[in-house]
């Protein structure tokens, strides 16, 4: 060993006798070697160690700032033959006012040691719990309490919990591990020391605004931790400020197995938040299906409506998750229990334009003429959100009414010609959806429809579009051939709205309103005597196709545009219409269609007329024109 300078009284010195003096505290006597000659004090002692990790060790602080103070080559993150900093061996002492200056004089504190220790993971190892807070705070956000990212970078728990992300998934935990395998909660639970844990997590409260360190447990998804405060009779149902539970943080994170536990612990399932939300709402939001599950095996209500009058089925289907919805439905879930608004599951899934979901509630029964507070049924929702795969299933259901009227006493019918939707028009027009019906400014589906510019959504060539865009001159897909269409179907261009305006009194210019006008002449034209305007409608297919003269003469069976029965007949106002001295009805039901007068749709033909078309006697009777080409009829002979 060789000399390294000299004491005061003139001896020399070695390192270890700076070893001995320092083991013996004698902070007087290193002082005045440092005062004779600083720069002759080694970096390391004789046992490989530092004489500032010595001074740490043992705590001695006025050595340890004389060291750090007095030498310009002293490294305060300076690593030992065993990989340690003087910080670690501050904190392995349990030296608290050592700990401190060595962190202001910027010691590191997620430094770590051969064995991927840092000076966190032995206070915690250690159970020194008076050294954590301070350790954790001068880590602040730096420090790795449990988990990391999911592309296996380093992050802290500040940063993950702060993230707030919306993923559908819950977010893996995958513990930050140092050479032990492990992480510092896992150390702290290892240890059993619940306090530990709760600071741990205290320290990470703060930072996201949780009440509770079992919140926050919950949140990240440690269920060591979660478990461990439990046992030590932390009450599983405290609440936030916004009323969530622990099982309401471990739902909305998707965290099953931490779920279940709660559970187990007595978490009140069915327990409201300030929004009043159950956990179930909180899982069917999230589409956690397994959490789902669980809840409802350990008897969630699946009933309980939150602040908007949803229940988990509602929320479920606004989510588009089938399988929960479906998994609700089997477990009693009300599918017809409305919200706040008036809303079923098949209002929201109609409205949402999810198919499947719909399909779903309709096959399980599910009201679809129910009503919400606008007097709106699904099939409303369907139209204005022009859904048209849903309004073709909703359509294709026996019990479905079509003609509701909302508190705008508007249709489903109206509402397509509004949105300017052909397909969907013309689907409504087929199923015998009511074209006199007037909405609240007494408009009928011609003003509406001579409101929009062009139609759109024609997904099946329509050819008497084309015959009707010929006769007007203008687009196949413009309002006027639309209209034109809608008209032929039986719409009335002559009614008059609120304003004492008719649609032709919409149409500006006037060469076009005198084609539309020609062209409603034939439109408008007696099916049977040719002369006269149709004025009859026919119930309940409502189509108009002869006036008042005609059907008092004739007694119509069938509709000859539709082939439907006739149960009954009303005028342009809506009054009846009955014939008077009714002819006697046939009895034969089973006629074939070529042997049927294409008048009455009832009577066997008799008469052939010179042109060649055939009705039956008491039809042909009373015309002069036939009614299928429009010539006079110069002969009518009788068939025996």
């Amino acid at each position: 060993m060789g000399d390294v300078g000299q004491d005061i009284d003139g001896y020399f010195y070695t390192e270890n006798d700076i070893l001995c003096k320092l083991i013996q505290g004698d902070s007087r006597w290193i002082k005045q070697c440092f005062t004779q000659n600083p720069r002759l004090i080694p970096q390391n002692s004789v046992c490989g160690l530092s004489f500032l990790s010595i001074a740490c060790r043992l705590g001695d602080i006025a050595t340890v700032k004389l060291l750090i103070e007095n030498n310009a080559q002293c490294n305060v993150n300076a690593f030992d033959k065993n990989g340690f900093t003087p910080l670690h061996y501050a904190v392995l002492g349990n030296h608290l006012e050592v700990m401190s200056l060595m962190l202001n004089y910027g010691a590191k504190v997620n430094i770590q040691n051969d064995e991927g220790h840092s000076p966190l993971h032995l206070a915690i190892i250690k159970n020194y719990i008076n050294l954590v807070k301070p350790l954790l705070e001068a880590a602040g956000d730096s420090v790795k309490v449990c988990i990391r990212n999911t592309d296996d970078t380093q992050a802290g728990i500040f940063q993950v919990c702060m993230r707030k992300t919306q993923c559908r998934k819950p977010m893996p935990y995958t513990p930050l591990k140092d050479g032990n395998n492990t992480n510092l909660l896992d150390l702290a639970c290892d240890s059993n020391n619940v306090d530990m844990v709760k600071l741990l997590l205290k320290f990470c409260v703060v930072k996201m605004g949780y009440d509770t360190a079992l919140h926050l447990a919950c949140c990240v998804g440690h269920i060591k931790s979660v478990k461990l405060i439990l046992q030590s009779e932390q009450d599983s149902n405290v609440v936030r400020n916004n009323g969530f539970t622990a099982l309401h943080i471990a739902c909305d994170k998707g965290f099953t197995d931490i779920a279940d536990l709660l559970i187990r612990y007595k978490s009140d399932i069915n327990m409201v938040s300030t929004s009043g939300d159950t956990a179930l709402h909180i899982a069917c939001s999230k589409k956690f299906v397994d959490v789902v599950k669980l809840l409802v095996k350990f008897d969630a209500d699946v009933n309980i409506v939150n602040s908007h009058g949803y229940t988990a089925l509602h929320i479920a289907c606004d989510k588009e998750c089938t399988d929960i919805a479906n998994f609700l439905i089997q477990s009693k879930s009300d599918i017809n229990m409305v919200s706040a608004s008036g809303y079923t599951a098949l209002h929201i899934a109609c409205n949402k334009g999810f198919t499947d979901i719909v399909d779903l509630l309709i096959q399980s029964g599910a009201d679809i003429n129910k009503k919400d507070k606008y007097n709106e049924s699904s099939l409303h929702c369907a139209v204005l959100r022009q859904h048209q795969d849903i309004v073709k299933l909703i359509l294709s259901q026996a019990e479905v009414e079509f003609d509701i009227r909302n508190t705008h006493d508007q249709t489903p019918f109206l509402q397509a010609v509004s949105k300017g939707n052909l397909e969907i028009m013309q689907m409504l027009v087929l199923k015998g959806a009511d074209l006199d019906a007037i909405n609240k400014d007494g408009d009928n589906c011609l003003h509406i429809a001579l409101r929009e510019k062009m139609f759109h959504s024609e997904s099946k060539h329509l050819e008497i579009l084309d015959e009707i865009s010929c006769q007007l001159k203008e687009d196949r897909l413009s309002s006027v051939v639309v209209a034109g269409y809608l008209a032929k179907q039986g719409a009335n261009f002559y009614h008059k709205n609120k304003n004492n305006t008719t649609p032709l009194d919409i149409i500006k210019n006037s060469d076009l309103k005198s084609r539309l006008e020609l062209y409603l002449v034939k439109v408008y034209e007696c099916y049977v005597c040719g002369d006269n305007q149709v004025s009859i409608k026919f119930h309940p297919c409502r189509h108009r196709i002869i006036c008042e003269e005609c059907c008092s003469n004739i007694k119509i069976k069938k509709c000859s545009q539709c082939k439907q029965t006739v149960i009954r007949k009303t005028r342009f106002d809506g009054s009846e219409f009955k014939t008077v001295n009714p002819p006697q009805e046939f009895k034969n039901k089973q006629l074939s269609d070529e042997l049927i007068c294409t008048i009455c749709m009832e009577h066997r033909w008799d008469m052939v007329f010179d042109c060649g078309h055939t009705t039956c006697k008491k039809c042909g009777e009373v015309l002069d024109k036939c009614h299928m080409c429009r010539q006079h009829i110069k002969k009518k002979i009788m068939i025996h």
